[in-house]
């Protein structure tokens, strides 16, 4: 099967094995659609206790363009026994009526559960030189609530719209990670994770992971959501990614291995 041009994302079943053709970069940045000022794509891949990947179109999941929506579906939640993980909403956003869920230009991802928590997140295959190193970023941050105001956002900083037994117990944690082989399988042997990190309310800091050698043409990074607990509103929010060639800025440190 010939490859389609590489400017091209493209989705490609072959004896139930999910294969994607990866974007080549774009003029001054490694990641189409870092900023997610572009459209949208129903492109997904999701795991099941049945197993996986999957690949369906969903109405409910528009996520940003160049970019492919992934979850987990039906494992125990991080935070309960007695709860599992469920399919996520996505979509891109607007200033509009919340501009702090937005980091910089007009819009930004949102990846979200209603009653459920989640495991889940965006992914994107890169075009990359064998042998060169590079560093991936993303900023990002998380919401959840048991109950809706109007309009449906408070104060950002607020865990609960009811602020006198605000919900401490439950967690958000959000983390980046590279495989440096082009695989898709999020929990693949090759993914090298970031820490783990609770960021509430407002982007602060970008969530980093570098510096991975990438040894062949593909590179493929990971932003990942997980909601401990089936809350009525558990929203994690995506802006302005790069990945970044860092070959002779050789101060960064080296990132070997998950251990």
């Amino acid at each position: 099967m010939k490859k389609k041009a590489a400017a091209v994302l493209a989705l490609v079943t072959l004896a139930a094995a999910v294969v994607f053709v990866p974007r080549a970069p774009s003029a001054g940045s490694l990641l189409a659609n870092g900023g997610m000022e572009g459209g949208t794509t129903q492109d997904t891949l999701y795991w099941t206790l049945d197993g996986g990947p999957y690949s369906t179109q969903f109405n409910e999941i528009n996520g940003p363009e160049g970019w492919v929506s992934w979850w987990r579906e039906g494992f125990l939640c991080s935070g309960t026994d007695d709860w599992r993980t469920g399919r996520p909403e996505v979509k891109v956003i607007s200033t509009v009526p919340d501009p702090e869920r937005v980091h910089s230009g007009e819009q930004a991802a949102q990846f979200f559960t209603f009653w459920h928590c989640h495991s889940g997140g965006l992914l994107q295959q890169v075009a990359v030189v064998p042998g060169h190193y590079y560093t991936f970023s993303i900023y990002a941050h998380s919401w959840f609530a048991n109950c809706d105001l109007k309009p449906h956002y408070h104060l950002p900083l607020d865990y609960d719209c009811d602020t006198e037994n605000p919900i401490l117990w439950a967690q958000d944690r959000l983390s980046v990670g590279i495989d440096p082989t082009g695989g898709i399988d999020p929990l693949g042997p090759n993914v090298i994770w970031g820490e783990r990190q609770e960021i509430y309310g407002v982007y602060g800091e970008p969530l980093i992971m570098g510096r991975v050698q990438a040894p062949s043409e593909t590179l493929t990074v990971f932003v990942r959501s997980e909601a401990s607990h089936p809350l009525k509103h558990a929203d994690s929010y995506f802006d302005d990614a790069a990945l970044l060639d860092v070959t002779y800025q050789v101060f960064l440190p080296v990132i070997r291995s998950n251990r």
